[in-house]
Order: C-alpha cells, then sequence, then structure tokens
C-alpha cells in the first residue's frame, strides 16, 4: 500500500513579522497545541525558534513506516516545501529565515529533512 502524505507548515511571515519577540512568543503558543495532529498520517511534535540564526524547525511523526511513502516523496516534499516558504507570504521569501522540518516514521527513522533558505527563493 503506497500512502501520500501531505506535510504542511503551521506558521507563516505574517505570524512573525521581522521581530524576534513575536517568533517567540509564536513558538511558545505553539507548544501549548503540540502534539497537533496535522492529517490522518502526520502529528507535529515540535517546533522551535532559534533567533540568532534565524531559524524555524518542525518536527514531525508519521504514522506509517518510510516503506509506505510513494518513490520521489523527498524530492516532491522539498519542492512543495520550497515553493511553501518561497512565496509572496513565505518565511524564507520574506523575512529571511530559514525554514528547517524533519520527519519520522513510525519507527523514529528519519524519512526526510528539508531545508528552504532565503537564498534559494532567488
Amino acid at each position: 500500500m503506497r500512502l501520500i502524505v501531505i506535510i504542511p507548515s503551521f506558521v507563516s511571515s505574517n505570524t512573525f513579522g521581522l521581530d524576534c519577540v513575536d517568533a517567540r512568543v509564536a513558538e511558545n503558543e505553539m507548544a501549548k497545541k503540540l502534539p497537533q495532529k496535522v492529517d490522518e498520517f502526520t502529528t507535529l511534535v515540535e517546533f522551535s525558534v532559534n533567533c540568532d540564526t534565524e531559524t524555524v524547525k518542525y518536527v514531525k511523526h508519521l504514522s506509517v513506516d518510510a516503506s509506505a511513502l510513494p518513490t520521489g516523496a523527498a524530492e516532491r516534499k522539498q519542492r512543495q516545501h520550497t515553493n511553501l516558504h518561497c512565496n509572496r507570504q513565505g518565511l524564507a521569501s520574506q523575512e529571511g529565515w530559514t525554514v528547517l522540518d524533519y520527519v519520522y516514521d513510525v519507527n523514529a527513522q528519519l524519512v526526510v529533512a528539508l531545508r528552504t533558505t532565503p537564498a534559494m527563493c532567488q
């Protein structure tokens, strides 16, 4: 059985503005809601902000084994991740923040590490 898993991010540049204080507020608010079910297969378990490096990190767990993911899923997810964070409201394109997503399968094995930097939005 092959599954298609959608792995959205929860924060756009509208959440942060340019102020790290706002980023910390978003981090604290998100912490109160975790773990948070994203979809049928995905749970957001960690959200963190590093103001020194201007980096936002998401950690997500899938309720399936990595073998259930379709071939090429990691490459597709990276393209979607970059498109999301480089759009008109993207953290990378609008705020200059790097966005990291780490996705683990049901066996706690890293499935994909996604990274979008401001330089990727050019």
